[in-house]
């Protein structure tokens, strides 16, 4: 009942929710340790310049530069090998309550399929169709270069 009213709550608010669906012939475990190894994502996500982890940060942080002067801060909320991984911005959006998990499900034929959620709620009333449009493109960009790396 709580979890209903909260839901009502933020639908009223404005809150933003999205899902990105994806399925890929490679395993769990091999999607979870490209999510999961920040040091690699350039290699296989161009937009990404260079991600890294911020030093002595507890819980984890990952930096994504992507453009000079542009580095989006993610704390990394819950990792559960090889299944799920959550994450939440907290630089760049104007939002707050941000959170995103990624879920690995795997299939009868050893593939995986992806549900890439996120929830937000805007800091600037009237922006949240604007948001969902644009961080679910990029979610998906992400998503689809993560399912190429994974099968290659």
């Amino acid at each position: 009942m709580a979890v209903a009213a909260l839901n009502t709550l933020r639908a009223m608010s404005g809150a933003v929710t999205h899902e990105i669906s994806r399925s890929s012939s490679a395993p769990p475990e091999r999607i979870f340790a490209l999510l999961s190894d920040a040091n690699a994502w350039s290699s296989w996500f161009k937009p990404a310049r260079n991600v890294s982890f911020e030093p002595g940060a507890s819980p984890p942080v990952r930096l994504v530069h992507v453009a000079p002067g542009l580095t989006i801060r993610e704390v990394i909320l819950e990792e559960t090998a090889p299944n799920h991984h959550a994450y939440s911005i907290r630089s760049v959006l104007p939002v707050r309550d941000h959170r995103a998990d990624v879920r690995l499900s795997r299939r009868p034929d050893g593939g995986t399929d992806i549900s890439w959620t996120f929830s937000l709620q805007p800091k600037v009333p009237g922006t949240g169709a604007l948001l969902k449009a644009g961080l679910g493109q990029a979610i998906g960009l992400l998503c689809s270069a993560l399912v190429k790396a994974a099968e290659s």
